[in-house]
């Protein structure tokens, strides 16, 4: 064990230095402060064996840095005076007057609430977000990101990505993607979309047959209904398709796994092979008619 003070006109420098060594490892360990006039270093090194863990404060007239695992922060209130603040931790939370509470990670729950209120020169972000929130409420999971007062919010989670927007009948979700000249909307309501593709390469498919159902008997045993949705009003335009319920004719080959939605392609393939019956149809009678004309 040794410590030592060295002076220079430019600088003072303190150290202190222990090393154990013990049947299977060595700790060593060392502290040092050096202070010269523009600036103060402090360094902590801890090694045992291999491991080596070190935390550092540089502080200059400019700034303070640290840098270390672990930074704990004790109080009911610290106050921050600075414009443009980065913070990356899990228990606090960033008010708008610079406040920083700090959120009791000692009880028996896992749920906070991790706000960043942004600031107008923090043009490092590529979206300018109010704030933002990371959510654990529940187990959600979730980051949010909010414009200012709250009537717009983009939310994921793992399998989940929302983009909603405040009403006065509250929030409805919407994405949209554009290139400068086309638009996709992506909403609660349904698509909006200048061209739909739905892939259908044999590379992506298995299990491949040809459907030799009775396609034309299936659309003749369906019925085709008009409705409204219950979130239009009566006098909006009436859509035109099929309705699933037990009092409908809906033929199961144009349903979803589940029997709650229809599948758009399937509906378009059991057309279109009932069209080709149906032409099958007509030139066999227009072969009889010849038969029965030419006796």
């Amino acid at each position: 064990m040794k410590s030592s003070i060295t002076q220079t006109a430019q600088s003072i420098e303190l150290s202190v230095n222990q090393k154990l060594e013990g049947y299977s490892t060595t700790e060593e360990m060392n502290s040092a402060i050096k202070v010269s006039a523009d600036k103060i270093n402090s360094e902590v090194k801890k090694k045992v064996g291999e491991d080596e863990i070190i935390s550092k404060i540089n502080q200059s007239a400019e700034k303070i840095q640290i840098d270390a695992n672990k930074i704990s922060l004790k109080g009911k209130e610290i106050n921050l005076t600075s414009d443009n603040i980065g913070i990356n931790s899990d228990f606090f939370q960033v008010t708008p007057d610079g406040k920083v509470t700090i959120i009791d990670n000692s009880a028996s729950t896992s749920a906070f609430n991790f706000f960043i209120r942004n600031t107008e020169n923090q043009d490092n972000l590529l979206m300018k977000p109010n704030w933002v929130m990371l959510d654990n409420s529940g187990g959600s999971n979730r980051v949010h990101l909010y414009t200012s007062n709250h009537y717009s919010r983009i939310s994921a989670k793992a399998g989940e990505c929302t983009v909603a927007t405040e009403t006065s009948s509250g929030y409805y979700a919407r994405t949209t993607y554009t290139d400068g000249f086309n638009n996709t909307t992506v909403a609660a309501d349904g698509i909006t979309t200048p061209k739909l593709n739905q892939t259908s390469l044999e590379s992506i498919k298995k299990n491949i047959s040809h459907y030799n159902e009775n396609a034309l008997e299936t659309i003749l045993n369906s019925d085709i209904y008009s409705y409204n949705l219950k979130t239009e009003k009566d006098t909006d335009k009436k859509h035109i398709g099929f309705v699933i319920g037990d009092k409908y004719k809906t033929p199961k080959e144009v349903m979803n796994n589940e029997g709650n939605a229809i599948e758009l392609y399937s509906a378009i393939g059991i057309l279109w092979k009932g069209m080709q019956e149906q032409q099958k149809k007509i030139e066999e009678l227009e072969n009889k008619l010849k038969e029965v004309t030419n006796g």
